[in-house]
């Protein structure tokens, strides 16, 4: 017997976006002014079905400002460390496999952000 599988969209992927808990809201609400409470946001993403989604696009994308995911600024700062971290861990790993697999720096390069050095 097979296992379900179902596909969860991908964090760049605007399909989440459709699915938000604040689509709709007042944009206000997650942008706060300096010393606002970020609390009525929260409490959207509180019940938010992609709120997961959500926070790893701010993570991937550098997004400083806002709640994302239910988390402010301040709570992504020490979140985005590590997420960088892991990210160019994955992108090493996935580097040095593709030269053991016998592509080329130049290849491997094509197929992502890192280049060569010359």
């Amino acid at each position: 017997m097979s296992a379900e599988v179902r596909a969860v969209p991908a964090p760049s992927s605007p399909r989440w976006q459709e699915r938000a808990a604040c689509r709709g809201a007042d944009p206000e609400l997650f942008f706060p002014e300096r010393g606002g409470s970020a609390d009525p946001a929260r409490r959207i993403c509180a019940r938010c079905p992609v709120r997961q989604p959500c926070l790893e696009y701010a993570l991937g994308h550098g997004i400083r400002y806002g709640v994302w995911g239910g988390l402010a600024e301040r709570d992504r700062r020490e979140l985005r460390a590590s997420y960088l971290t892991a990210t160019r861990q994955q992108r090493d790993e996935a580097i040095a496999a593709a030269a053991a697999a016998g592509y080329t720096k130049a290849a491997i390069g094509a197929r992502s952000a890192w280049r060569p050095r010359r």
